[in-house]
């Protein structure tokens, strides 16, 4: 809505008029732009259909954020509560606003923003404004205290989360503001069309293009306006304005005022938002019902609750957690030593794959070393992956496995030929004829293999890939590998001051160029995950803390079939994500790892900050930090949260034994066993290093508790996990009685 019919609601009723709280019953409400401010919604009957920018997502009975200069439209509501505040209520408390975008994520203290939305509500309903800036206030304290995240870090997600389809044409025009941008210009520039280009605002956006100019252009000027002394010439040149009329003009044709009025305007008097053109009685009175409906009465409205049994479950596919095997001492301590034993287990699926090409490391084993490495594959069902460069390789390993698995079947060791091999080829040392001669002379051997192929090659070349793509469909692999340690340009390696997860995973043109040619139904792995640190932290990185590990996987699952990790640090070479570190001590990584390799393989509930699966003997909870997620901060003052578990269905209400793991930066975590920096001043021991592994596991807790006296409580901490498991009845004493 404009200035123009803000007006009109003026003329009604001025204490209405000028509150911040608005009442949004339509059905839908046209694309807009938040120019000056934010806007907090709050749908409290049915669900909201929104859309910002082209990101779309449905809200039902929680807080959202629409920040300063986003475009926004909603295509479905309910009843919906939007508060607009206006930069000056953060200016005037002594905030700079323009330096943050702002997100409900963040945000601790939700529900006391909520009870304060809806006492603001009420009074709104009673035509009562006298206590409203006192309200505003507070909320506008918590949101600048809690929901903020730096604008140069927020704006790098922008262009991936928001921009979608359109995300190179948006980004031009934001990092392009300053000059005259034309239809015609911008189509040269990208190299698209004009009808198309002018189409796809219309149908992606819901908004013109001279309008999306406009708009953002005169949010821009806004915050020139309201920050500095600039004169309206000055701004209107910075702008690439024509002339200052045309600015002025521009500027009250969107928002019915001069920019010289807007600049002595008063906050009550700004409004940027929805709005419907009437409050009719009969929605008032629904309105103060379901908010009184809302207002907390016990202590549990005031914290997060989790159903266990409120979601339908989604079904997943196989994803693969490849142990990348680097070095001749590697491969001698995970199948000689004994340390495979201890990664993965079953419905983990694991692969082991022993980078190196066999040449590289064949002469550095005895042969009865090599004769064990491969009785322990066959004998523990391991799946491993070689690197292969000449057929030879494969010749001498067939004969090496069906000599040992005969020599075991008639030991009875071995029954069952379940051990998996897989040769991976690499396009960068053959072409794909030659590879495909290569399959098609081992077809008869013993050995029951898979076949792998390295195409990182072709992400430097985007000619090649387009020659190879419909040829390598056609040969259908077994699995197809990306080695991010091979791309030219690593993914996020020219690029570590944004906001690390948000932007960590959206791969630039990877993932583009793996849509183009549609390897969606291919086990494609991504090999190599980037162990970068956390912002403003430079002790902490993404192998030390669970919460993030888990959304990093958990994202790379909607593009792949599998991610690759290594077992020891080695920056050296590439800095992935590792299990253990230089010194040889496990990381968190290394002490989640296959609770979350079993957890990714099994269907489950998806929410927001947890994931709940449910077995024959136990619902699983998985319930992770937030917080750290949105800030990858080591912020010292963000408070504990109480969380709440239940049932729904009252049958389910009953006495369980729950066992409750934690790993947070309090326990178990390998900085309270050995610091840091004493892990750095020597070199330890073997001995040394399995007699702390056999003591750094995470905190547990095994208690009994009474769902009929009230939801579990659990305490969540910072950057923390809670691997929490409640036993169904009678399957405690039935595991005992078997094992």
């Amino acid at each position: 809505m404009n200035w123009y019919g803000h007006k009109r609601l003026r003329e009604r009723g001025k204490d209405m008029a000028n509150s911040c709280l608005h009442i949004l019953s339509k059905k839908e409400y046209t694309a807009t732009r938040c120019q000056d401010g934010i806007l907090l919604f709050w749908p409290i009957e049915g669900s909201m259909h929104f859309q910002q920018f082209m990101k779309e997502r449905i809200l039902s009975d929680e807080l959202y954020i629409v920040n300063n200069m986003d475009v926004f439209s909603i295509s479905d509501n309910g009843i919906t509560l939007e508060v607009y505040i206006s930069s000056d209520w953060f200016t005037e408390l002594g905030y700079s606003f323009f330096n943050y975008h702002y997100t409900s994520d963040l945000i601790q203290s939700k529900n006391e923003i909520k009870e304060l939305v809806a006492q603001l509500t009420l009074n709104f309903l009673d035509n009562d404004v006298d206590k409203e800036q006192d309200i505003i206030n507070k909320i506008v304290h918590i949101l600048a205290n809690e929901a903020i995240i730096d604008k140069k870090i927020a704006e790098d997600q922008y262009m991936y989360d928001y921009y979608g389809e359109l995300k190179d044409e948006l980004n031009y025009i934001y990092n392009h503001i300053e000059e005259r941008l034309t239809l015609k210009d911008i189509s040269n520039k990208l190299y698209v069309s004009k009808s198309n280009l002018s189409t796809q605002f219309h149908l992606l956006l819901g908004m013109g293009f001279k309008k999306y100019i406009d708009t953002l252009k005169i949010s821009k000027s806004i915050e020139m306006l309201l920050t500095t002394t600039k004169t309206i010439s000055q701004i209107s040149e910075t702008l690439g304005f024509s002339n200052v009329s045309t600015y002025s003009r521009q500027f009250k044709n969107y928002l019915s005022v001069t920019p010289n009025a807007y600049r002595a305007m008063k906050k009550y008097d700004k409004y940027n938002g929805c709005s419907d053109d009437d409050v009719s009685e009969h929605l008032k009175s629904r309105v103060q019902s379901l908010i009184c409906s809302k207002m907390p009465t016990n202590e549990l409205d005031n914290y997060d609750e989790i159903v266990i049994d409120q979601y339908p479950i989604s079904n997943v596919s196989t994803f693969y957690s490849v142990v990348q095997i680097n070095s001749i001492d590697e491969i001698k301590m995970l199948f000689l030593q004994g340390i495979h034993k201890k990664i993965g287990y079953e419905g983990s699926k694991i692969i082991f794959c022993i980078m190196p090409n066999l040449c590289q490391y064949k002469n550095s084993f005895s042969q009865e070393e090599m004769n064990d490495i491969i009785k322990i594959i066959i004998e523990y069902r391991l799946h491993v992956a070689f690197s292969i460069d000449k057929i030879e390789q494969i010749y001498e390993l067939n004969q090496l496995f069906t000599y040992q698995y005969e020599n075991l079947k008639i030991m009875n060791k071995c029954s069952v030929s379940d051990y998996n091999v897989q040769f991976i080829f690499n396009l960068n040392e053959k072409s794909i004829r030659e590879i495909y001669r290569n399959i098609l002379k081992i077809q008869n051997i013993e050995l029951e293999y898979k076949i792998g192929l390295d195409i990182s090659c072709m992400f430097n070349d985007t000619a090649q890939f387009k020659s190879l793509a419909s040829q390598i469909k056609r040969l259908k692999f077994d699995y197809l590998y990306i080695d991010n340690a091979r791309l030219k340009s690593p993914y996020l390696l020219d690029n570590e001051e944004g906001l690390l997860l948000k932007n960590i995973l959206q791969f630039k043109h990877l993932i583009d160029d793996l849509k183009q040619f549609d390897f969606s139904s291919e086990n494609l792995i991504f090999l190599n995950l980037y162990n970068h640190q956390l912002l403003n932290n430079n002790e902490i990185d993404l192998s030390n803390s669970a919460p993030l590990l888990f959304q990093a996987i958990s994202k790379l699952k909607k593009h792949f079939k599998g991610y690759g990790l290594n077992v020891f640090s080695n920056p050296k070479v590439f800095n992935a994500v590792h299990l253990f570190d230089e010194n040889g001590f496990k990381t968190t990584f290394g002490l989640i790892f296959n609770h979350l390799s079993w957890m990714t393989n099994q269907n489950q509930i998806e929410q927001r900050f947890y994931n709940i699966i449910e077995n024959a003997d136990q619902y699983y909870l998985y319930l992770y930090d937030w917080r750290v997620i949105e800030s990858e901060s080591n912020e010292s003052d963000f408070k504990d949260v109480d969380i709440w578990i239940n049932f729904e269905d009252e049958a389910l209400i009953d006495e369980y034994i729950c066992v409750i793991a934690k790993v947070d930066d309090e326990g178990g975590n390998i900085n309270h066993m050995i610091s840091q920096n004493l892990r750095h001043k020597y070199v330890w021991s073997t001995p040394f290093l399995m007699r702390v592994e056999e003591n750094f596991r995470p905190y547990m807790h095994i208690m009994e508790h009474d769902f009929k006296k009230g939801p579990l409580k659990i305490r969540m901490k910072y950057n923390a996990v809670y691997l929490v498991e409640i036993y169904k009845k009678d399957k405690i004493n039935k595991r005992r009685s078997t094992t």
